[in-house]
């Protein structure tokens, strides 16, 4: 079609296949998830040739130039006549997924709770010290303790569990820095 003619942004959205019904598009633009040149928009705006059009869609937010205008729903081979595709690549890794498996961590437990460790240099340092400290980390770290609970829990005082914490913490660095390769 001509692009002498204007045409409303929530129509072009479907029509460009950018959503799969024109009530969806215009659902978008009602609540805030649809800008032209980074302003928000009614379904109800015009838009023309060479505006930016910022669609989130979670977790993208993509990002279009308009072409041409279209009114009618177009096949897909025909969308990028309608619409040049912006959005940046970081944005669209945004859709990969990373697929774990237990095997890609090494897991410490302490009081029915599990710590995993996916770097071998830092599960080797971990798996080095005395279980008490394993405890005494996992239990601070990854249940967010105070010395004293986590003191009440181990049979220890409160003091006693902030030097095996700090002792730890070094001796972990220590051990970390001496895996290291050279040069960092």
């Amino acid at each position: 079609m001509g692009e002498d003619f204007s045409v409303r942004v929530d129509k072009w959205l479907w029509a460009v296949r950018i959503f799969k019904t024109r009530s969806d598009a215009a659902d978008a633009c009602r609540t805030n998830r649809v800008l032209i040149n980074g302003a928000f928009v009614k379904p109800s705006r015009e838009i023309k040739v060479g505006d930016t059009v910022t669609v989130k869609k979670m977790p993208v937010t993509y990002t279009y130039r308009v072409a041409a205008m279209v009114s009618s729903r177009q096949p897909a081979k025909n969308v990028p006549d309608y619409v040049e595709n912006l959005t940046s690549q970081a944005e669209l890794d945004k859709l990969c997924v990373v697929d774990r498996y237990p095997s890609d961590s090494i897991v410490f437990s302490s009081h029915g709770y599990d710590l995993h460790i996916d770097n071998e240099l830092v599960a080797e340092a971990f798996a080095s010290l005395p279980k008490d400290e394993q405890s005494i980390l996992i239990l601070r770290f990854v249940l967010d303790l105070t010395d004293e609970e986590i003191g009440r829990l181990m049979g220890m005082s409160r003091s006693a569990v902030q030097r095996h914490r700090t002792s730890t913490l070094k001796d972990l660095r220590v051990k970390l820095m001496a895996f290291m390769p050279e040069g960092g």
